[in-house]
């Protein structure tokens, strides 16, 4: 999981994760990367890592999944550098990612209510700590090389390679 800063409203999904956590019922490892500090988790198969990395990229080395419970329907970064190192989004059931995921990877909101947030009208997203402990108990141990399989696939459609000519073609129209 990486939290970066912590994001507008805890987008990123820090918050419920760190409730989840004691609910996981599997001897699993997780990796919080975070630039900011969060609540001290006593959890030894937590490993926090506090700082900033001088390449993005190095966030991808280690790990198997990224959970990634955000509360915001969004375009996410993470999401998509996540799928190219090969690695299965655990997430949130929102439309955006209902159409981009098989459906269990997802992980069901209690509730789901439009809001507006700074200016912007967007779906919001509340999670019960158990769902997310459940999923991850769903996917502990499990082999997940098709599903690294898929995850690359998904980022290819999206890769720079394969929508250059539409993004040019988009910023030219702009001219």
């Amino acid at each position: 999981h990486h939290v970066g800063h912590g994001g507008l409203a805890d987008r990123t999904g820090i918050n419920d994760l760190l409730k989840a956590l004691p609910l996981v019922r599997s001897n699993v490892k997780f990796i919080i990367n975070s630039q900011i500090d969060i609540d001290r988790i006593e959890d030894n198969r937590v490993e926090v890592r506090k700082g900033n990395v001088k390449n993005y990229w190095d966030l991808w080395n280690e790990g198997d999944v990224f959970l990634f419970p955000t509360n915001q329907e969004m375009i996410s970064m993470p999401f998509n550098e996540a799928l190219s190192s090969g690695m299965p989004v655990l997430t949130t059931a929102f439309d955006f990612f209902k159409e981009q995921l098989p459906e269990d990877w997802l992980i069901k909101p209690k509730q789901i209510m439009p809001i507006k947030l700074h200016r912007r009208s967007m779906n919001y997203a509340f999670l019960d700590p158990e769902a997310i402990a459940n999923k991850i108990d769903e996917w502990a141990n499990k082999d997940i090389s098709k599903d690294s399989e898929l995850a690359n696939n998904l980022a290819e459609k999206i890769s720079w390679k394969n929508l250059r000519s539409q993004w040019v073609n988009l910023f030219k129209s702009l001219l």
